[in-house]
C-alpha cells in the first residue's frame, strides 16, 4: 500500500453541478434506504419469516450496500484530487488512484478554447485534468518541477493558422 505523502502537492477535482446533484440524489438514496430498512426491521422484524434467517440477511445486505455505496460516493466527492511530488503525479478518484512517475510525463497542453489541460504520458495514453481553470498554471509548474523535461504548450484562438477570424 502506497501512503500519501504531505510534500504532495494536491489539486482538487472539479465536478460539474450535474455531477455533484447526482452524488447528492445517490446520497439522499441510501439515507431512504436505510431509513426504510429501519422502519421494515421495526415493524416486521423476524416474526412472520417461514425461515426468520431470510430476513435478517435480507436487512443486513440492505444496510451493508446501503452504507457501501454512501461510502464510495462520499469518496467521490471528497477525495478526488490530481497529486504532484516526489517524482510522481497521481489521479485519485474516490478510492481510485493511478500513480504515474513524473519522467512518464512527456508534455501538458493547455486548449484555450475550451479550457482544457491535458497531460500526455510517453505511452502515448492522455489525461485530461478536470480542475478550476485558475489552477491551471500551478498546476503546470508543479508537473515542470518534478520534470522540467516535459514540454508545456497553449493552443488558442491566436496561434491557430486555419481561424479565419485572423486573416482579415
Amino acid at each position: 500500500m502506497q501512503h500519501y505523502n504531505i510534500s504532495m502537492k494536491k489539486f482538487r477535482y472539479r465536478f460539474p453541478v450535474t455531477i455533484i446533484v447526482f452524488i447528492i440524489i445517490g446520497l439522499a438514496a441510501c439515507a431512504a434506504a436505510i431509513a426504510f430498512n429501519i422502519y421494515l426491521c421495526i415493524t416486521e422484524g423476524t416474526a412472520e419469516a417461514v425461515n426468520p434467517a431470510l430476513p435478517v440477511v435480507q436487512y443486513t445486505l440492505t444496510f451493508l450496500v446501503s452504507i457501501a455505496a454512501g461510502a464510495i460516493l462520499i469518496g467521490i466527492l471528497c477525495r478526488s484530487y490530481y497529486g504532484v511530488g516526489d517524482k510522481k503525479f497521481r489521479a485519485a478518484l474516490g478510492f481510485i488512484h493511478s500513480n504515474y512517475s513524473a519522467d512518464d510525463i512527456e508534455s501538458l497542453v493547455l486548449n484555450r478554447e475550451n479550457d482544457k489541460l491535458t497531460v500526455c504520458l510517453k505511452d502515448g495514453s492522455c489525461l485530461n485534468i478536470i480542475i478550476d481553470k485558475e489552477k491551471h498554471t500551478d498546476f503546470v509548474q508543479a508537473v515542470l518541477d518534478e520534470n522540467p523535461a516535459a514540454e508545456y504548450s497553449i493552443i488558442s484562438l491566436e496561434n491557430k493558422p486555419d481561424d479565419k477570424k485572423n486573416e482579415k
